[in-house]
């Protein structure tokens, strides 16, 4: 998936989305409030054990340096990730090594509203939502793997919770988004 995925209040979260949406500079203000780090921007899912796990990647987070200055950051020192592009590799020290089971997706995206909403998806609107943030999706019919993706497209919509995560078009609040998630998740876990 085009995703990060982070290990927040223990437990695995991706956060899917279109470039610029904001997956890495949420995954790194979680790791701030104490989360781990698995994957940025691409989150590799491996369906070998009884749950769908994310594959650990690498420990940096490829960010803006907007979103370094949003999370109080400098750029000094960071290695660019090409030429002259604002964007950079920040380490992460807290990084996960082990597969970690997926226990909900996130797509991140923007609407015309003051608030953040969380909405859970349900049937094929989960597989749609997985389809479009396939890393890459329109090169799959190149590489004859089509019936392959739907079959694990479908096998993840079934066996893990989806929902967007809608943040203010123009705003970009990490303590908000945070606030909201962990509420969510607080519901979740004890309703």
């Amino acid at each position: 998936l085009h995703a990060c995925t982070v290990l927040f209040n223990d437990s695995c979260l991706v956060f899917a989305g279109i470039s610029g949406a904001g997956k890495s500079t949420l995954a790194a203000a979680l790791i701030r409030r104490g989360g781990s780090l698995i994957a940025d921007d691409i989150s590799v899912i491996d369906f070998s054990g009884d749950r769908p796990a994310v594959r650990p990647a690498f420990p940096y987070i490829k960010i803006w340096e907007d979103s370094l200055v949003h999370l109080g950051l400098s750029s000094a020192g960071l290695e660019p990730v090409r030429g002259e592009l604002k964007k950079y590799y920040l380490p992460v020290e807290q990084f996960s090594q082990g597969y970690t089971a997926i226990d909900h997706v996130f797509i991140l995206s923007g609407h015309n509203k003051p608030e953040v909403e969380i909405k859970p998806l349900q049937g094929v609107d989960k597989f749609r939502a997985l389809k479009k943030h396939t890393y890459l999706f329109r090169g799959i019919p190149k590489t004859g793997l089509e019936q392959n993706h739907f079959m694990l497209a479908n096998q993840l919509a079934g066996l893990v919770p989806l929902s967007t995560l809608i943040r203010p078009n123009g705003e970009f609040n990490t303590y908000k988004l945070i606030h909201a998630l962990e509420e969510f998740l607080n519901q979740q876990h004890h309703g």
